[in-house]
């Protein structure tokens, strides 16, 4: 029968691992009903059968005996960090009217009031459309929009039209990582990425890893290049500087015909337009003249130099990057970054003469351009203000050598015209995505209408931002002093620790305070679920069901290969029984509806945004389960003979890609950006607004071009604290979410995995001993303590703190007084929050002695 979970002895079902939020493909052993074994499925495309010791552990939190199994309700009317909630079990029953009683109040009187923080992908869409139709604009993945991507998935959508980016392996022949980890059990499609840099480094990729820290991506590259923390900006544009001003290394062609390099900027820093189409214009050098950039007659686009038009001096976009960026030097960058100036020049020509600029290759049947060199970075990258400028730098050095989305360079995730997603082109030739729900509004074109906050986040005078931004907690303290029309009163909270994750996690609990009513859906008993009124059950992902019925692209690899359609199913039951069929927090969602009385509101918004058409879609006022939803969605997709038991018997459906979409780069017009204008007309609108607020905001990185700036920890004045404290993520946990993992605990304690990194000499010099407990200080008072790993796999000026560690929740024995709360040692204010990404700085001065 569909949905239930037969006890048949000693099988494997397919399914998708949630450990690490990449979702390899496994295999579940069952036996007499229970989960006994996990190993990689070998038929899905993601991971071809190869699994992380992570994947391999899940059995363990899903046998977890801490695990929440029947709703609870506070009897303690005091929240605070550590404080006893003093929990009394009660029915589904009272728990969901409770809470359902809570959001009709809430509906009825001003749907803002609610706050929705998650951080799961799994039936996404079910959950989301419910709190839209709910009509609360505070909707945020919570704890990761402090530094999850908020400096890369917007430029990654600019760049890609989709939500990542991906390296075509199997043709590069040099990878610069710059504050990633790709390849070593993190970042993107950790276990492929492995297996694939594997491959490319066995015929003969040269890697390169740019890093404060010798992460385990550095292990296997040919280099270890170390940095100062926060000048990966500097360290990027003293690359363009070399490969423009000096080298003379760029791909021409691509500029002229890809990008907005040739557009004409006037004195104002803002394009010349045609009066007529107000298109931007560009010149033509064989005809000695201006046209919009589209026409069809152009015969060669100037790309260096200046000319008149109309009177005014212009000069092409690609002119004004090639001399902004003269400033970084080699030697100048060398002093910012402590990296040599003769590496960053050797980096350069290496880069340059990788690129192959001019060649090509020919796949069936058509001749692509080559150009086997790609440069990546993620969160070391993220984690800082002056964020964006840093990722647009370092996007722009791919972007000169045209390696974007052809053979050998750096690609879509997911590929461009398939399932999801299709260039489309933008007023002014840029491209924009088109169909890709996660790309759609959130790139860094076009501008998005800026106007008063409505969100806590205030995501509305954030045009740039990707989802929301670490302004929340500060608003939620004080809204009236942001301009926001009303106070919330109510918080759903899933599977995101926002107390712990956030930042300071004394200023968190002080926000959280403010709220009427806190709903914690959770497997366990963390610090989040402490401040909780309600706590209801969550499901292991070995317990849930979610259809990728039309690919989380996020997971899809680019270039050539299957676009694929995956299931997570159910392989046990949960230890628990709900009034109601559940197999994911999703089914919670939908009977809140149904009790609240928006269930019609949710049916007809997700008949839009799934396009359930005929006999598929949904009876507005008929309560339908997840399962249901989700045999509708598969069969709308892929017809009768597609049907969700179709995905939990095969596991997943693939589809060969062709070389468009594999490669897309010349197959659209649609144009990338070296020159951001927009950036100017957002400072213009942001500015406004923020007047009107009396809200005093730092909009100084709303520039065209990108610049090096320093974060606010390189304004500290004591001479005391004078190591750059770093965050950084360990292969053997996910953030600190498995920290009650037994057998990833034992694993990270095997490998010293909490300790605090600090370079050995700088370490003998502060009287330090490798394994002796320290402390680390920050100038505003906060102090942290953990046991010294004395090592030279890190920057001299450099201290590092792993994961998001040191719980203190009663509730997860195993992961109690582990590591350190490195969220403790974040500053949170207008001046250390990047107001175009949003992020939060995670850069930090820290005195550091024995403790």
């Amino acid at each position: 029968m569909a949905g239930q979970v037969a006890k048949v002895a000693d099988e494997w079902i397919p399914t998708l691992c949630d450990m690490c939020y990449n979702y390899c493909g496994i295999l579940v052993r069952r036996k007499d009903g229970l989960a006994v074994e996990i190993k990689g499925n070998p038929d899905h495309p993601n991971n071809k059968g190869k699994v992380c010791g992570k994947s391999l552990a899940g059995l363990m939190g899903l046998y977890n005996p801490y695990r929440v199994k029947t709703p609870l309700k506070r009897t303690n009317p005091e929240r605070g960090i550590g404080v006893d909630p003093k929990w009394k079990e009660i029915s589904w029953d009272e728990a969901l009217d409770t809470v359902a009683q809570k959001l009709k109040k809430i509906k009825a009187e001003d749907p803002r009031k609610l706050i929705f923080y998650y951080w799961e992908r799994f039936n996404r869409d079910i959950y989301l459309t419910c709190f839209n139709a709910f009509g609360t604009p505070n909707v945020s993945i919570g704890p990761a929009h402090i530094h999850c991507g908020n400096n890369r998935h917007p430029i990654d959508i600019t760049y890609h039209a989709s939500f990542r980016e991906s390296v075509d392996f199997p043709r590069c022949n040099y990878l610069l990582l710059i504050g990633s980890q790709l390849g070593s059990a993190l970042d993107t499609r950790a276990t492929a990425a492995m297996a694939a840099i594997a491959e490319a480094r066995a015929r003969g990729m040269r890697m390169v890893v740019v890093d404060p820290r010798y992460t385990d991506a550095a292990k296997i590259a040919n280099e270890w290049v170390p940095i100062r923390p926060g000048t990966d900006a500097a360290f990027a544009l003293a690359l363009l500087n070399l490969l423009l001003n000096y080298l003379h290394i760029y791909d021409e062609k691509y500029l002229k015909l890809y990008t907005n390099a040739p557009y004409l900027v006037g004195p104002d820093g803002k394009y010349m337009r045609e009066a007529e189409t107000k298109k931007p214009l560009i010149w033509d050098r064989e005809d000695g003249r201006a046209k919009p950039f589209d026409a069809p007659d152009i015969k060669d686009f100037l790309l260096e130099g200046s000319v008149y038009f109309e009177g005014t001096e212009c000069k092409p976009a690609f002119q004004l990057l090639k001399d902004h960026i003269t400033p970084y030097t080699p030697e100048k960058v060398s002093q910012i970054t402590t990296i040599p100036a003769t590496t960053i020049r050797r980096v350069a020509e290496e880069i340059g003469e990788a690129a192959q600029i001019g060649s090509t290759i020919t796949m069936d049947g058509m001749e692509l351009p080559l150009r086997p060199v790609a440069v990546s970075w993620h969160k070391g990258s993220s984690a800082h203000k002056h964020s964006m400028l840093a990722g647009i730098a370092m996007k722009l050095i791919s972007v000169v050598l045209g390696t974007l989305d052809v053979p050998g360079g750096v690609l879509s995730m997911p590929s461009l015209f398939g399932p999801l997603t299709a260039p489309e082109v933008g007023a002014d030739g840029l491209m924009v995505p088109g169909g890709f729900r996660h790309a759609t509004g959130q790139g860094l074109y076009p501008l998005r209408k800026v106007r008063k906050p409505e969100a806590i986040d205030l995501r509305e005078i954030f045009p740039f931002r990707f989802s929301g931004n670490a302004f929340d907690i500060m608003v939620l303290t004080n809204p009236k002093a942001y301009g926001i029309p009303y106070t919330p009163e109510m918080a759903i909270i899933y599977r995101t620790n926002v107390v712990t994750n956030s930042g300071s996690p004394e200023e968190v609990a002080a926000a959280l305070k403010k709220l009427q009513f806190i709903v914690n859906i959770n497997t366990e008993l963390d610090e989040m679920a402490e401040f909780a009124d309600i706590v209801l059950p969550d499901v292991h992902y070995l317990e849930t069901l979610s259809f990728y019925g039309d690919i989380d692209g996020t997971v899809q690899a680019g270039g050539p290969g299957v676009f694929w359609y995956s299931v997570t199913q159910p392989v046990v039951e949960p230890p628990f029984k709900p009034p109601f069929r559940m197999q994911h927090a999703s089914d919670i969602f939908i009977e809140l509806a149904s009790r609240a009385g928006f269930l019609k509101d949710f049916n007809s918004l997700l008949n839009i945004n799934w396009n359930l058409k005929g006999p598929y879609a949904l009876d507005p006022l008929k309560r339908y389960d997840l399962e249901e939803l989700s045999d509708r969605r598969a069969r709308n997709i892929f017809g009768e003979e597609r049907a969700l038991d179709w995905f939990k018997t095969h596991g997943v459906l693939k589809q060969e890609k062709n070389l468009k979409q594999a490669y897309h780069r010349l197959f659209h017009n649609a144009r990338v950006p070296v020159y951001f204008e927009q950036f100017l007309r957002g400072k213009e609108e942001v500015s406004k607004i923020c007047g009107e607020l009396k809200l005093e905001l730092d909009l100084s990185d709303f520039q065209p071009l990108p610049d090096w700036k320093p974060c606010p920890a390189y304004e500290e004045k004591s001479a005391d604290f004078d190591l750059f404290c770093i965050n950084f993520k360990v292969y053997n946990h996910s953030f600190g979410m498995t920290a009650s993992n037994p057998w990833l605990n034992e694993l990270a304690e095997q490998r010293r995995t909490y300790d605090i990194w600090i370079n050995t000499e700088t370490g003998r010099c502060k009287g330090l001993k490798d394994g002796a407990r320290i402390r680390l200080e920050t100038s505003y008072g906060v102090v942290v303590e953990g046991n010294a790993k004395l090592t030279e796999a890190i920057h001299p000026e450099v201290v590092g703190v792993p994961g998001v560690f040191g719980q203190w929740a009663k509730g997860r024995p195993t992961a109690f007084g582990k590591g350190v709360q490195s969220s403790s040692l974040l500053r949170r204010s207008v001046d250390t929050i990047d107001c175009v990404s949003g992020a939060l700085d995670h850069c930090v001065k820290v005195k550091v002695t024995p403790a």
